[in-house]
């Protein structure tokens, strides 16, 4: 698992990186604290930087933006051991 970087395959596919700062959430009771997450303009140039990266690694035409910092609506299909559910309710 995970043997290859994203970058070494360098198939035909469209990349959308979504910017996700609750990734970095650290959870104090059953509510998270989000403290430890850059601040926004900050978070945009790292946003940027690693869009910059990935066109010159990949290819503009292979790298979909939307609007830092956006409301967006996700889908999202978990493929993986690094979901975590966290229950409150248990």
């Amino acid at each position: 698992m995970w043997q290859v970087s994203f970058l070494t395959i360098r198939c035909n596919i469209n990349t959308s990186p979504v910017s996700q700062f609750t990734l970095q959430a650290r959870i104090k009771k059953s509510k998270p604290d989000f403290h430890m997450a850059a601040k926004s303009e900050e978070a945009k140039e790292l946003y940027i930087r690693i869009l910059e990266k990935l066109r010159q690694n990949l290819g503009d035409d292979k790298i979909k933006e939307g609007i830092f910092g956006a409301m967006m609506e996700v889908q999202l299909i978990n493929d993986g051991p690094v979901t975590i559910d966290y229950d409150t309710q248990s």
